[in-house]
């Protein structure tokens, strides 16, 4: 296999031409992300738009006990603030705790409940990606998502049924999207979220050469 240059310019050698995601998105999912959602419901909810931040980060002394294995698991967690259509008074707002566990293929992401059981919310599972898709480093990890990748995944909430989209968009941002339809719900949901610190090892292509 002929080496060829990583988007700063070092040579590495050319990574099998098909690699699974789950370790891989634990990488690109850790850290500390700029979040925000829009929230549009014709029945069982509100217009509004949700503004703060996203941390996936490791998992603690009380979550370590649920995991298989604690080093393939992030903790996800939001704070922020909730403002309604119309109306100026925002009102502080956190979600339940997110556990993914990636020693599983697919990946599950489970609530973290206030007595410290879990409940299963998704599986979460990206397809295999060719090396043509993400550039890596000397080291063999994992540097620009050079193109989209998306997967879609189901949570029944009672009759009401969540379908969702995850998209990486490039190495920085990434979005989800739901589609949420019952009896008592009907509306979409779309979380954006945008990397707070851009590292090195997940760097932007291309497609954000000039800059934001």
């Amino acid at each position: 296999k002929k080496p060829r240059p990583n988007a700063e310019g070092t040579k590495t050698m050319l990574q099998p031409t098909s690699l699974s995601m789950v370790p891989l998105l634990q990488s690109y999912l850790a850290g500390a992300w700029y979040l925000e959602k829009r929230l549009e419901y014709a029945r069982g909810g509100a217009f509004g738009t949700w503004k703060g931040t996203a941390a996936f980060g490791p998992v603690d002394e009380a979550t370590s006990a649920l995991v298989e294995d604690p080093r393939l698991a992030l903790l996800g967690t939001e704070t922020g603030q909730l403002t309604f259509d119309g109306s100026p008074a925002k009102f502080e707002s956190a979600s339940k705790p997110l556990l993914y566990d990636f020693a599983r293929e697919p990946a599950v992401v489970n609530f973290v409940e206030a007595d410290g059981e879990i409940r299963l919310f998704h599986e979460l599972s990206l397809p295999e990606f060719s090396a043509d898709v993400v550039d890596f480093d000397v080291g063999g990890r994992p540097g620009t998502l050079k193109e989209p990748m998306c997967c879609s995944f189901d949570h029944l909430c009672g009759q009401d049924l969540y379908s969702g989209v995850l998209t990486l968009l490039h190495s920085d941002r990434f979005e989800v999207k739901w589609r949420v339809v019952g009896p008592q719900k009907d509306g979409h949901i779309l979380q954006s979220y945008e990397r707070v610190e851009r590292s090195r090892r997940w760097h932007l292509g291309t497609e954000d050469a000039g800059g934001e």
